[in-house]
C-alpha cells in the first residue's frame, strides 16, 4: 500500500525523492554514462588531498592519541531524555525470549526487510501512515524498478489498537487489567519485528514497547533487596544470597510488548473481536503464524515430515518466481529494438543484484517447528475442548474396547483403550495405558474422574456396557464403572478387597516365624489352607522354568482372612517353621503336588536327615471337584474352571500379569503380581472349603466395601428387588422373559416412540436399521437376481434338514420345530412328505418366500410357539447350562458380532458353500424381527408398506375392478419378494430373545450343521469334535455366555432409539479403522505429546461431526471453532437481551469451561502419572527403560480464533 500525503505532514517526501533521483539519472546521461553502466573511480593525487586538507582545516585535526572505547558487549550511556533505569535495556525486557538453538535459523532478518520493518514503524509512529493501518505492503517491485529494498521484502502487521482505534493499551502479562485500569501501563517507542509465518512469503509484525509501572516497583524492590545483600557480604560475589538476589532481579522485568501473546489472551476477555480481527496468531514474542497456515497445520492426519516438504516447496517456488522476475525485468531493460528508443522504466531501473536466500532472508519452517506450532495450539484449546465433550456427549449404552497397540513406535503408552458411547457415537473417555487391563493404574485414575464428572454434570449414568470378551474384562469394568454393579454378577475374586488390606510380605526367617507363630493351637478347618508357587521366568524361548520364586498361603484364622506371600529366592531355603506348619495344614490346589508340592520339596528344603518324614497333606481340587460335582475332568481341568464351578459368582483373572515373562524374583512384587499369586492360593482355598464342608456357609468378606455390595442400598440394580411391589420373584421372572421377547407393539408401549419421531440415519444410511424410508430419497430398492444352488448343496441341507426332523422326532420335544429360512420352495416340499411319513404336523409359515420357513409339530401336540423349559434337541448340553435367572439385572453384554465371530469357528473353513447358509442360520436364531403391524415401525409389515409405496402400488389402477386389483397387488409381491436380504436387515428391527429361548435356537442350528459335511471336499463341515477347538466346546463355551444372559437384550433399556441401533460395538471399530489411519498418515514415531495432540484433535472434530449428525449440535455448524459460537452467545444475549440473544445462533447449546478436578483429560496425562509413580515404588519387571518425552514442551501459546473464558466452574 502506497504512503498517501497528508496536508498537516508537509509534501510527500516519496515524491520528492523521486524527482531528485530523475534528475540525478539524467546528469548521468549526459555525462554519457548509461543507467546500468558504472562510473570510473579516478583516484586523486597526493597534491590534490594536501591542497583539499589546508581548505578544510576544521575536518583535519593534529593527530593525538585515541580514546579509550567501551568493552564490547558493554550498554551505551544513556541521553537525559531517556529512562533513568534499564528500560531499554534487555534487564528490563521481559519478552524478548530466548533464542532457541534448534530454531536459530528462523530468526535471520534480510537487511532490506529490516529496513522495512523500521520504515514502517518510524512512519506509524510520526504519522506518516494512518494510523487506521493495520497491515502495511511494500510497493510493487516490478513497477518500483526493482529497488533492491523491496526485493523479498514481506507485508508488516502493526498491533497497536490504542493507536489504531483509542482502545485501552494492552495489559501487562503479569498484573493483567489491573495495570491498565490502575493507569501504571506507558508507552515507550516501538519494538523490534518478529517474523510470521506464512506459506509463501513471510509476514512481520511490529508493536508498541509498553512499560508496567507494577512491575518496575517489583523490580526496584529486588533492587533494593540485592543492595542490602551485597551491604551484608561485601567482596564475597559468589555467595548463593547473592546470586539468588541477582536472579530475582534479572527476572523481574518490567516491559513487555503490544503483541505478547498473555496481553492478547488478556485483551480477548474485553474486546476479543479486535483480536479476531487479526490474521496472524502469536505464539510467543519469537514465533507467530498466519491464519491460514494455522488452520493448515491444525488439519487431522497431517504429517510434520510431509508439511514441511510441502512448505519448503511452496517457499522455494516463490524464491524462484522472485528470480525470474527480477532476472526477466532486467533482460528486458537491456535489450534495444531497431528504431525504438528506450522507455523511462528502462533507463530508471535499479543496477543488478542476483538475488540469493541469504539477501531475501528465506526461511522455510521444518518439521520441528510445524510440530511447535501444533503442539501450542493444541496445548492452548485442550482445556475448552475437553470440556465442551464431556458437557456434550451424553451415553445410555456403551462399548469398551483397546486399539493401537502399537508395538515399537512408542517405549511406553502403547494401547489406547476407548469408552464409547453409542448413542452419539464418539469416545467418551479416552486414554493411553500401558496394558489392556482394566485394572491398568492409568486407566483406572481416569475412570474416577469420568465418573466424578457424570454426576458433576448432571448426564445419565451409562446403563449398557458392551465388551467383546466379558470373561475377561467384565469384572474389570464394573470395577472401574460401579454403576453397573449388580447383584449376583460373577465378579473378579480379589484377596485384597475380601481381607480388607495386602497380604504378608516375607522375605526374612524372623518375619516368617512371627507369621507363622499365628497358627499355634489351631486344628480342623483352620489348618484347611490353599497353596500356590510361583518359579523363575524362562530366560529363553523354549528353556523350562527355573526354581521356585514364591510361595503363597491363604487360609482363615476366627473367620478372618489372612494371607502371605514367602520370597523363596530371599529366604534361600524353606525355614523350619514353615515347613512345620506345611506338614500340620492341608494344602489345596490344583496339580499341587506336580507342580508345587514336588518342586519345593525338591529345590527348597536342606537334604534330609536320617529317617525324616517329608510328607505333606494336599488336596487335588481337579480330581475332588469332578468327584463332588459330578463334572467331567475337563470342565474342572484348572483353577479358574474349579473356583467358576464351585463359586458360581466369582471370576479368577489370569490376566494381571504375564506369568511366563515377570520376574517373580523382584522383591517386592508389583501390586498387579502381587495380586496374581495370592489370588490364586485364595481360589484353592475357597475352592477347598466348598468342596470339604458343602454346608458351611461361606465366609464373610473382611472389606467393608465388599460388604457394602451385598446391601440393596449401595446397589443400584437392586432398588427395584428392594421395592415391595416387587417382592413376588416369580412374578419379575415373569415380566423379564415377556420383556425380554419384546416385539415392536410392547417397545412402542414402554418407550412412547411414536411412528413420527423416527428419523433416518443422518451420513450413514447403513447403520443401525430401523430407518425411516419416508424420509429418504426415492430410489428403488436392489432387487436380488435369483441365482442356482448348486445341487451337491441342496442334496446336503436336505439331508441335514431331514436328520434334525427325526432327531427332534425321537427328543419327545413338544416345542414346534423351525426350520431355516434358506431352506427353498423344492426343498420344503420334500421335507412335507418326510414328515407325513412320520405322522407329523408339517406347515409353511411366513407371508412371502423371503421369509417362508417350515413349522413341524406334533399330531394333537402343543402348538406353542416358545420354549417352556421341557425336553428337547441337545438336552444335554441344555441341562449343563447354568442359567442366571435374574439376567434382566446384568448390565455387562457381549457384542453380538464378536460372539457370531467365536460361534462361526465351529467351521473348518470360511470358503465352504455351506458357510453362509450357517451364517444366515445362525442369525435369523440370535434376531428375532419385531411382531406388530404396519403402524409399528421396524416390522415387516411397515417394511412392507413402504416398500409398496415405493413400487406405486395402486397408482393408475383401478383398484376397484379385482381383476386388476388381484394384478397389481401381484406386481408388486412379486417385487417386494426379489429385494434383497441386506434392505430388510437395515430397514426391520429386531430383539434377542431371553437366555433359555435363545440358547434352544442356537442348538437347533448346532445339530442342523453338525453332522453335515462340504458337498465339494466331502469332509465335516464342523471341526473336530475333541479338544479345545473341536465344535462341541466351543457350542458348550459359547452357549454357557448365552446362559448368563450376556448375549439377550436387557428387557428395559431401549436400544433403538432415533432410527440408530444401540446393540453394537461396530461404530467403535470403525471410529479405531479411521484414527489408526490418521495417526498412522501424522506419524507414528513423532512422540507422546504429538501423538496425543493429534488423537485428541482427531477426537474432538470426530465428536463435533458425531453431535451435528445426531441433531445435538446445529447443522449451520460447519466449522470447530466453537469458543467462537459461545462468544457469539454470550454477545447476543448482552446486546439483545435472553430471550432475542439466543435466537442469533438458534439452536446452540452454550457450554462451561470446566478446570481439575472436574476436567476429564484425554491422551496420556493419566498414564504418564501412573508411570511416574510406578517409578517412584520402584524399578519397572519388564526391564524396559522409560523414555524422555519428546517434543517442545513449555512453549505458551494463543488459541487460534478461540476467545477466552471467564465462566469456569
Amino acid at each position: 500500500r502506497r504512503r498517501v500525503w497528508h496536508p498537516q505532514h508537509g509534501p510527500n517526501k516519496t515524491h520528492v525523492g523521486k524527482v531528485k533521483g530523475a534528475e540525478a539519472r539524467l546528469a548521468r546521461l549526459q555525462r554519457g554514462l548509461l543507467p546500468s553502466e558504472v562510473a570510473p573511480n579516478v583516484p586523486r593525487t597526493t597534491d590534490e588531498l594536501v591542497s583539499s586538507a589546508r581548505q578544510h582545516p576544521q575536518h583535519h585535526a593534529a593527530a593525538s592519541a585515541a580514546p579509550v572505547g567501551r568493552p564490547s558487549g558493554s550498554k551505551r550511556a544513556r541521553g537525559e531524555g531517556e529512562l533513568a533505569d534499564d528500560g531499554e535495556t534487555s534487564d528490563g525486557d521481559g519478552d524478548d525470549g530466548d533464542e532457541s538453538p534448534e530454531f536459530k535459523q528462523f530468526y535471520r532478518v534480510s537487511p532490506a526487510q529490516r529496513s522495512f520493518n523500521e520504515d514502517a514503524a518510524h512512519n506509524y509512529m510520526t504519522h506518516e501512515l494512518a494510523r487506521s493501518e493495520i497491515t502495511v505492503h511494500p510497493d510493487n517491485l516490478l513497477a518500483s524498478g526493482c529497488k533492491h529494498e523491496l526485493i523479498g521484502v514481506g507485508p508488516v502487521h502493526i498491533c497497536a489498537p490504542h493507536m489504531q482505534m483509542g482502545l485501552p493499551m494492552t495489559p501487562c502479562p503479569r498484573h493483567g487489567w489491573a495495570s491498565v485500569d490502575g493507569g501504571h501501563v506507558r508507552q515507550w517507542g516501538m519494538c523490534p519485528a518478529r517474523r510470521v509465518y506464512a506459506e509463501s512469503i513471510d509476514e512481520w509484525v511490529v508493536g508498541t514497547k509498553q512499560v508496567c509501572g507494577l512491575c518496575k516497583a517489583e523490580r526496584e524492590e529486588r533492587k533494593a533487596e540485592l543492595a542490602a545483600v551485597l551491604e551484608e557480604s561485601p567482596g564475597n560475589e559468589t555467595a548463593v544470597e547473592v546470586r539468588q538476589a541477582k536472579a530475582a532481579v534479572k527476572e523481574a522485568t518490567y516491559s513487555y510488548r503490544s503483541y505478547n501473546p498473555q496481553s492478547l489472551q488478556l485483551y480477548a476477555q474485553r474486546y476479543y473481536w479486535w483480536v479476531a480481527a487479526l490474521p496472524f496468531v502469536v505464539l510467543n514474542c519469537r514465533t507467530a503464524v498466519t491464519r491460514v497456515l494455522a488452520r493448515r497445520i491444525m488439519l487431522p492426519g497431517n504429517n510434520p515430515t510431509n508439511l514441511s516438504k510441502q512448505l519448503l516447496e511452496s517457499k522455494t517456488e516463490w524464491f524462484d518466481g522472485l528470480r525470474a522476475s527480477v532476472l526477466g525485468m532486467h533482460h528486458w531493460a537491456r535489450q534495444r529494438q531497431a528504431g525504438a528508443q528506450l522507455t523511462l522504466d528502462q533507463l530508471f531501473i535499479a543496477p543488478f543484484i542476483e538475488p540469493t536466500p541469504e539477501s531475501v532472508g528465506l526461511c522455510a519452517p521444518g518439521h520441528a517447528l510445524i510440530r511447535h506450532l501444533f503442539l501450542s495450539v493444541s496445548k492452548a484449546e485442550e482445556q475448552y475442548k475437553f470440556s465442551w465433550r464431556q458437557q456434550n456427549v451424553g451415553c445410555t449404552v456403551g462399548c469398551l474396547d483397546a486399539s493401537m497397540k502399537r508395538g515399537k513406535a512408542l517405549p511406553q503408552l502403547k494401547v489406547r483403550q476407548t469408552l464409547w458411547s453409542n448413542d452419539i457415537q464418539a469416545p467418551l473417555n479416552a486414554q493411553f495405558v500401558n496394558s489392556a487391563s482394566m485394572d491398568d493404574p492409568g486407566w483406572v485414575a481416569s475412570c474416577k474422574v469420568f465418573n466424578a464428572v457424570v454426576v458433576r454434570v448432571g448426564l445419565q449414568p451409562m446403563r449398557i456396557l458392551y465388551l467383546d470378551c466379558t470373561f475377561r474384562d467384565g469384572p474389570g469394568a464394573v470395577r472401574c464403572l460401579p454403576h453397573l454393579a449388580q447383584r449376583r454378577a460373577a465378579i473378579e475374586l480379589d484377596f485384597c478387597r475380601d481381607a480388607g488390606g495386602l497380604p504378608a510380605l516375607i522375605s526374612t526367617v524372623a518375619a516368617c516365624d512371627d507369621w507363622v507363630r499365628r497358627f499355634d493351637g489351631r486344628s480342623g478347618i483352620e489348618l484347611e489352607i490353599g497353596l500356590d508357587t510361583e518359579h523363575r521366568a524362562a530366560q529363553r524361548k523354549g528353556e523350562s522354568p527355573g526354581k521356585l520364586a514364591t510361595l503363597q498361603l491363604v487360609g482363615w484364622l476366627d473367620s478372618k482372612l489372612v494371607g502371605a506371600i514367602f520370597s523363596l529366592t530371599k529366604l534361600g531355603v524353606m525355614p523350619p517353621s514353615l515347613f512345620a506348619l506345611l506338614k500340620r495344614c492341608r494344602s489345596g490346589g490344583v496339580s499341587v503336588e506336580a507342580s508345587d508340592v514336588r518342586p519345593l520339596l525338591a529345590q527348597r528344603l536342606p537334604p534330609a536327615a536320617p529317617g525324616e518324614s517329608r510328607e505333606l497333606s494336599f488336596t487335588e481340587l481337579s480330581t475332588l471337584a469332578s468327584d463332588r460335582l459330578c463334572l467331567p475332568q475337563a470342565q474342572v481341568s484348572s483353577l479358574p474352571k474349579v473356583l467358576s464351578a464351585c463359586c458360581p459368582d466369582m471370576f479368577l483373572n489370569k490376566n494381571l500379569v504375564d506369568v511366563r515373562r515377570y520376574n517373580w524374583e523382584e522383591w517386592p512384587l508389583q501390586e498387579a503380581a502381587m495380586r496374581y499369586c495370592i489370588n490364586d492360593a485364595y481360589a484353592g482355598a475357597l475352592g477347598q472349603r466348598r468342596l470339604l464342608h458343602p454346608n458351611l456357609p461361606p465366609p464373610q468378606p473382611s472389606s467393608p466395601q465388599q460388604q457394602q455390595l451385598a446391601d440393596p442400598a449401595a446397589d443400584p440394580a437392586a432398588d427395584l428387588a428392594a421395592d415391595p411391589a416387587d417382592a413376588d420373584a416369580d412374578a419379575d421372572v415373569a415380566a423379564q422373559e415377556l420383556l425380554g421377547s419384546m416385539d415392536g407393539q410392547l417397545h412402542a408401549q414402554l418407550f412412547d416412540e411414536p411412528e413420527s419421531t423416527i428419523s433416518p440415519p443422518l451420513g450413514c444410511d447403513d447403520e443401525g436399521g430401523g430407518s425411516n424410508d419416508d424420509d429418504m430419497p426415492e430410489l428403488e430398492p436392489e432387487l436380488a437376481e435369483e441365482q442356482p444352488v448348486p445341487a451337491s448343496v441342496k442334496a446336503s441341507v436336505l439331508e441335514a434338514a431331514q436328520k434334525l426332523i427325526k432327531v427332534w422326532d425321537e427328543s419327545g420335544s413338544q416345542t414346534p420345530l423351525l426350520l431355516p429360512s434358506f431352506i427353498g420352495q423344492e426343498d420344503r416340499s420334500a421335507l412335507h412328505d418326510h414328515c407325513e411319513l412320520r405322522g407329523l404336523n408339517h406347515e409353511s409359515v411366513g407371508e412371502d418366500d423371503a421369509e417362508r420357513r417350515l413349522r413341524v409339530s406334533r399330531r394333537g401336540g402343543t402348538d406353542a410357539d416358545t420354549c417352556n423349559g421341557e425336553a428337547g434337541i441337545g438336552d444335554q448340553v441344555f441341562d449343563s447350562l447354568q442359567f442366571y435367572d435374574e439376567w434382566g439385572g446384568v448390565l455387562v453384554k457381549i457384542d453380538p458380532r464378536h460372539w457370531m465371530g467365536h460361534w462361526f469357528l465351529m467351521a473348518q473353513s470360511k470358503s465352504s458353500t455351506l458357510f453362509k447358509y450357517f451364517c444366515v442360520a445362525s442369525s435369523e436364531a440370535i434376531f428375532q424381527v419385531w411382531a406388530g403391524g404396519e403402524d409399528i415401525v421396524g416390522t415387516r409389515a411397515w417394511v412392507k408398506a413402504t416398500l409398496r409405496k415405493r413400487f406405486k402400488q395402486g397408482v393408475g389402477v383401478d383398484m376397484t375392478d379385482d381383476g386388476a386389483k388381484k394384478a397389481e397387488v401381484a406386481r408388486v409381491d412379486g417385487l417386494i419378494s426379489r429385494v434383497r436380504r441386506s434392505y430388510w436387515r437395515r430397514r426391520c428391527r429386531f430383539t434377542i430373545p431371553p437366555p433359555r429361548v435363545l440358547a434352544r435356537r442356537l442348538l437347533l442350528v448346532y445339530y442342523f450343521f453338525r453332522d453335515m459335511d462340504d458337498p465339494e471336499t466331502k469332509r465335516p463341515f464342523f471341526s473336530g469334535g475333541i479338544g479345545k477347538h473341536g465344535h462341541l466346546s466351543i457350542c458348550r463355551r459359547m452357549l454357557a455366555i448365552v446362559a448368563k444372559g450376556e448375549l439377550s437384550d436387557h428387557p428395559t433399556v431401549p436400544l433403538y432409539v432415533g432410527g440408530f441401533c444401540l446393540r453394537t460395538q461396530s461404530g467403535l471399530e470403525g471410529y479405531h479403522q479411521h484414527l489408526e489411519d490418521d495417526v498412522t498418515k501424522a506419524g507414528k514415531a513423532a512422540g507422546l505429546e504429538w501423538t496425543e495432540a493429534a488423537t485428541n484433535e482427531f477426537d474432538f472434530r470426530w465428536t463435533v461431526r458425531a453431535l451435528r449428525a445426531r441433531g445435538l449440535v446445529p447443522a449451520w455448524v460447519r466449522h470447530y471453532n466453537l469458543s467462537l459460537i459461545d462468544y457469539l452467545y454470550d454477545t447476543a444475549v448482552a446486546l439483545l437481551g435472553e430471550v432475542a440473544g439466543p435466537k442469533v445462533v438458534r439452536g446452540w447449546r452454550r457450554s462451561k469451561l470446566m478446570k481439575a478436578p472436574m476436567l476429564l483429560r484425554h491422551g496420556m496425562s493419566y498414564g504418564l502419572e501412573a508411570q511416574r509413580r510406578a517409578e517412584l515404588a520402584g524399578p519397572s519387571s519388564s526391564g524396559e527403560a522409560s523414555s524422555p518425552l519428546r517434543g517442545e514442551a513449555g512453549w505458551v501459546a494463543e488459541r487460534v480464533g478461540s476467545p477466552p473464558r471467564r465462566d469456569a466452574l
